[in-house]
């Protein structure tokens, strides 16, 4: 679902945030596999949340899909750096909520060079 920015302007410290309240149903469903197969990160990962709520076969395939994605982002704490995939880690954490096993899903990689 869209809201388009001029209904996004807050004031306050709520500037960057919105909050949407939904019903749990299958339109809902819906547009979380929608916006799963759209691949785009943001979408990804508040799908995967959202998904999570509606454990079937169809979905246990759409979350294992999301294992693959490339999307990372490279942190550093202390000094180390490390390569980190949301997406992936995302669909681990819903995966192993339902139960279901997950083999080598690489989440982050460490150590990175500077």
């Amino acid at each position: 679902m869209r809201i388009p920015f001029p209904l996004l302007q807050p004031e306050g410290p709520w500037l960057q945030s919105a909050l949407l309240i939904v019903p749990l149903d299958r339109r809902l469903e819906e547009q979380a596999r929608k916006s799963v197969r759209s691949g785009a990160p943001y979408n990804l990962i508040a799908a995967a949340g959202v998904i999570r709520h509606f454990r079937s076969d169809e979905n246990v395939a759409l979350l294992k899909g999301l294992l693959a994605s490339g999307e990372s982002v490279r942190v550093s704490a202390n000094g180390q750096f490390k390569r980190v995939y949301p997406v992936r880690t995302v669909a681990v954490r819903m995966l192993k909520e339902w139960g279901v096993t997950v083999e080598g899903a690489v989440v982050t990689e460490e150590p990175l060079t500077p």
